[in-house]
């Protein structure tokens, strides 16, 4: 049926790239002019050429894609514990999940099991420097408050205690929200969290994206960018979920609930809310049935005018049957004057009307618009 012959001059940006130099000297040395070339050197050349430029955008795809799985992984494990707050009508199981895993951090951050014991004493004082800060009812816990609990070497215990105060902590400032502000506790953590899990969310996404710019420089020193950027991006992971954590439970703990802390967060007793429902959909029902009984009245009165204009255009058609004997007892200009007086209020019937179905279309129906007319 046919075939085709594809042309590439040496001059194009692939050859050039690509050797295409080399090629061109030797026609140059060989004095061989601008004839087409059919030779395996040069289909060699074009060849490797587009191997080679194929190769490089399959390694720069593959090498993106290495790149957003690592920061798919955390956008899945973020997201399902977004999911979970947003989904749980019950906060305390996640905040008393994230107050113990917060004094583990604390603890673990200042102490650690394989410490000598006689360190433990100023390395316990900062641990409860610590805690202090963030637990407004932990103003006993000190230094040797916490060397007295633990026994001076029981590690599991300490920690225990700690996880102890800090749910005791949270269960305090829950039952002092609700005193104030009763259904309010469970939706202020939610947004608290939820405000907070966002902003640090956002700001991850912007460090992971400077992290892969600066990996590459690891090059240098012959290490792989992309095992730098797991193993940085990773850590820098974890240590989101802590802060994370950190701050949405100091933001609960140092939390002071306004006046009008239902109305922000759109939580009211539910009894209320049922007779608020009750009530508007009573005014709503009330507001539907005027409305009918307006447009009932219209179509009533629209149709009691285009009933007028029937009548009337029935009188001036027998009143011209009847013009050629004129009525015994009047005079032409007495007839005349009548005939000019029925076509004027006539007139005004039909402007009315056309006014109103413009109005109210769907209130008229198409025959009493022609009949009204006639």
């Amino acid at each position: 049926p046919g075939s085709t012959r594809f042309f590439l001059s040496l001059e194009d940006q692939l050859f050039r790239v690509f050797g295409g130099d080399r090629i061109k000297n030797f026609m140059v040395s060989m004095d061989i002019d601008d004839r087409p070339l059919e030779s395996k050197l040069v289909s060699g050349s074009l060849d490797d050429a587009q191997e080679q430029v194929e190769s490089y955008f399959f390694g720069m795809r593959k090498t993106l894609f290495d790149y957003d799985v690592v920061l798919s992984s955390q956008r899945e494990a973020w997201y399902a514990n977004r999911r979970e707050i947003l989904t749980n009508e019950d906060m305390s199981p996640v905040m008393i999940r994230c107050a113990e895993a917060m004094m583990n951090d604390i603890l673990e951050t200042h102490l650690s099991p394989q410490t000598p014991r006689d360190r433990w004493l100023p390395l316990l004082a900062r641990v409860g420097n610590t805690v202090r800060q963030f637990l407004p009812s932990a103003k006993d816990i000190t230094g040797a408050k916490l060397m007295q609990v633990s026994g001076g070497s029981d590690y599991e215990k300490l920690r225990e205690y700690l996880q102890m105060r800090a749910v005791e902590a949270y269960w305090d400032k829950v039952a002092a929200v609700e005193e104030q502000h009763p259904g309010c506790a469970d939706e202020a953590q939610r947004y608290m969290f939820l405000q907070n899990l966002d902003g640090k969310w956002k700001q991850h996404l912007q460090d992971m994206d400077d992290l892969k710019n600066e990996v590459q420089f690891q090059m240098y020193a012959e290490r792989d960018p992309l095992v730098e950027y797991k193993i940085q991006g990773n850590y820098e992971f974890v240590e989101l979920f802590k802060t994370m954590r950190r701050d949405g439970l100091f933001s609960f703990y140092r939390f002071t609930p306004p006046p009008n802390l239902a109305e922000v967060l759109r939580v009211g007793n539910p009894r209320q809310d049922s007779d608020a429902a009750k009530r508007m959909e009573e005014e709503g029902n009330t507001d539907t049935q005027k409305r009918k009984e307006e447009k009932e009245d219209t179509a009533e009165l629209i149709r009691s005018a285009a009933q007028a204009s029937r009548q009337m255009s029935e009188a001036k058609k027998k009143h011209k049957i009847e013009d050629s004997s004129q009525t015994p007892g009047r005079t032409a200009e007495e007839e005349e004057m009548a005939m000019k007086t029925a076509a004027a209020a006539n007139e005004a019937i039909n402007k009315g009307i056309e006014e109103l179905e413009a109005q109210f279309p769907e209130m008229i129906s198409t025959s009493e618009r022609s009949t009204s007319r006639g």
